[in-house]
């Protein structure tokens, strides 16, 4: 009977020991690609080259360290954009395709995008919410977005109160004038499971996953409801008139 207690614990204590271990670096989780750390996405010298990828330019936009390609992504609701590959910081698609240097099925698992090539050697995004598209500011023929303003070059969500903060990372166009929505709009790939959200003006950090930038805990489906709300304006009760 002891022995198979002993037995028993031994595996209990194995399995949380895996479980702990699942991901080295908490905050990275399954971004620390082979136990590479920053490095695994990131170069501090020579670009792609650095991870086994042929351009060392990469290395010049935010000292990327892979491969950037020229590709057609096909979107949700028959949109599509384009991507090149040699990509400026100032272009908000960069913050798509800088994902997409791995999540495209050529390198990680985790894919959002089809390994098939679609027509144009395109990429299927299709099933996937839609990136690369504008995010308007509220208008009165058009109410559906919060209020947003543009200044110098930065977007800010003009509601401050919302349950849920605004923690979604809007980039702008080089000519200043349009706020885009692209991958790491609502990810952020340093933090696995924990996000700093500003509500009311106050920083605080909550329980998130799948490196959603919000609070998106998911023990907690109005976390998750609100995380989408804090984008989709029409979705609140704010916007049908009840209390919030």
């Amino acid at each position: 009977m002891k022995r198979a207690v002993i037995i028993m614990l031994v595996a209990m204590l194995s399995l949380t020991a895996s479980a702990w271990a699942q991901y080295s670096d908490p905050l990275l989780g399954p971004h620390n690609v082979a136990e590479k750390g920053c490095r695994a996405c990131h170069a501090p010298h020579n670009g792609a080259v650095m991870n086994g990828g042929t351009d060392k330019s990469t290395g010049e936009v935010y000292l990327w360290g892979r491969d950037f390609k020229a590709a057609t992504y096909y979107t949700f609701g028959g949109g599509s954009f384009t991507t090149v590959a040699n990509p400026t910081e100032t272009d908000p698609v960069v913050h798509t395709q800088m994902c997409m240097s791995c999540h495209d099925g050529g390198i990680s698992d985790a894919t959002m995008s089809s390994d098939d090539k679609l027509p144009n050697d395109g990429y299927s995004l299709q099933n996937d919410h839609p990136v690369h598209i504008v995010y308007a500011p509220a208008t009165t023929s058009r109410p559906y977005n919060w209020n947003i303003t543009i200044t110098s070059g930065r977007a800010s969500f003009v509601n401050t109160d919302w349950v849920g903060g605004h923690p979604a990372r809007l980039y702008v166009d080089a000519a200043g004038t349009s706020a885009y929505v692209e991958c790491s709009t609502c990810h952020n790939p340093h933090s696995f499971n924990r996000a700093v959200v500003k509500i009311a003006g106050v920083n605080t950090v909550k329980t998130s996953s799948s490196f959603v930038r919000g609070w998106y805990d998911p023990a907690d489906g109005k976390s998750k409801a609100d995380y989408c709300r804090s984008c989709h304006y029409s979705k609140t009760n704010v916007y049908d008139g009840s209390i919030k």
